[in-house]
């Protein structure tokens, strides 16, 4: 009898665990968002779209695409989505140094804000993805963020929810639910965010005296831009926009190893290719919005933009795999100074001047922006 009670207990819980999920209904406008446009205009457009001709940003199926990215059915359990770990409020990053999976684990790395995508040349922190296509299943096929290994079911499982094949009808032709169209989908979404409206972009003449004075030392005497640089402030960029050229293939940078540790837990890029002349090496992330991307680095290790102008000022390690471009006798232009790490000694005033201008590429359209949010709330 007890048995009997606790299998009829089980069975009314589990149920009440699936009826939000069969209610949940995305609020979609009558005509999708638009979703083209900011591709086609203003800086980001400049420095290039990575869309393939396979998989080109159409209105409706970014559309659909913002709904798989916020479903929890993407996940095994339909209790973690994309949108779980890149946060709208938070430029698409996460607000904890490592997220939580399916099944509560802990993941191994802070979850990198999604903007710009359509510039940048790689994903992820050690760069394994090269394109979107490839990189937006990655999370939902892994064993400890969503955990849907087998695509063909969860494929399956979209296509007994009432409103996707309708909806995939109307990004792809046809009401068919595949893999290939759900990663297409999910990489329109991404590749379709933009942020491009910060105070950087719209008004430099407005800035105050500590803005411009930070400005100055990031392009000057810190030689920020020498990694963080072109229209999305990262690694690899397409285009410098704002000084109206392209960026040299001799000095594109994508992955750094800036001295966090003298032996990385994470070995980063050196892992992926098992380098040991790598470890440490972690693609170079976009600025942009960075007040807002908090902890940062790969392993979340700094709570505050504070701890990260410190780290540059005065805690560089000697790693053996140190960027060059932190050594004494490259960032001062001197062969006859040290091999050893540069510590940039900045004053209170300069860190403060320097975390002012940082502030001023944070975009706050794109926080609220409807068709970024949501659908089913």
């Amino acid at each position: 009898m007890l048995t009997v009670i606790a299998a009829m207990a089980f069975a009314f819980n589990a149920c009440n665990k699936q009826s939000p999920l069969k209610a949940l209904t995305p609020s979609l406008p009558a005509q999708p968002y638009d979703y083209v446009s900011g591709l086609q205009n203003g800086v980001i457009a400049q420095g290039g779209n990575n869309s393939p001709q396979t998989n080109p940003v159409t209105n409706a199926g970014a559309a659909l695409g913002r709904v798989l990215f916020y479903d929890p059915r993407l996940s095994v359990t339909n209790s973690v989505s994309c949108g779980s770990c890149h946060k709208q409020q938070y430029a698409f990053a996460d607000n904890v140094p490592l997220s939580t999976g399916y099944a509560g684990m802990k993941g191994t790395r802070n979850a990198l804000a999604i903007i710009n995508a359509s510039t940048k040349a790689s994903f992820f922190w050690d760069g394994r993805a090269s394109t979107l296509e490839e990189q937006t299943l990655m999370p939902v096929v892994n064993h400890v963020e969503m955990g849907m290994e087998k695509l063909d079911a969860l494929a399956l499982k979209l296509n007994q929810i009432s409103y996707y094949p309708q909806l995939f009808q109307s990004a792809f032709g046809s009401s068919e639910i595949t893999p290939q169209e759900i990663s297409g989908a999910l990489a329109q979404f991404v590749r379709s965010i933009v942020s491009d409206n910060s105070k950087f972009d719209a008004n430099q003449a407005a800035f105050t005296a500590d803005e411009l004075a930070g400005f100055q030392l990031f392009f000057g005497k810190f030689q920020c831009g020498t990694c963080h640089k072109g229209e999305n402030l990262g690694g690899a960029p397409l285009m410098d926009s704002y000084f109206n050229q392209a960026v040299p293939a001799s000095s594109v940078k994508n992955i750094s190893n800036i001295g966090l540790d003298l032996k990385y837990a994470d070995g980063g890029v050196g892992v992926l290719l098992n380098n040991v002349k790598m470890d440490g090496d972690f693609v170079i992330p976009s600025l942009r919005n960075v007040a807002l991307t908090a902890p940062y680095m790969h392993d979340g290790r700094f709570a505050t933009l504070d701890e990260v102008v410190d780290h540059y000022s005065n805690g560089i390690l000697p790693n053996p795999n140190l960027d060059p471009i932190l050594l004494q006798q490259n960032f001062f232009s001197n062969p006859s100074l040290p091999a050893e790490p540069v510590q940039m000694k900045m004053t209170a005033q300069e860190k403060r001047q320097l975390i002012a201008f940082l502030n001023t590429l944070t975009d706050y359209t794109m926080l609220t922006d409807d068709k970024y949010s949501n659908p089913f709330k």
